[in-house]
């Protein structure tokens, strides 16, 4: 039982990943961008736009 049960939530919760994969990825995605923007936006306003715009464009080739 121990061992069992993590493993079969572990396979059941892998398995949720592969068929949801596009999903957590777009909401990594979106987390990771929420947390540079708090960081930015509490250093210096104004780098916001910046970092915003660099997203925007270097989104679709991953170069961030």
């Amino acid at each position: 039982i121990f061992l069992s049960s993590p493993f079969f939530g572990f396979s059941s919760h892998s398995f949720f990943l592969r068929r949801e994969n596009f999903e957590v990825r777009k909401q990594l995605a979106l987390s990771v961008f929420l947390s540079i923007y708090i960081v930015l936006s509490h250093i210096h306003f104004g780098s916001v736009s910046w970092w915003v715009s660099l997203f925007l464009l270097g989104g679709e080739s991953g170069d961030l």
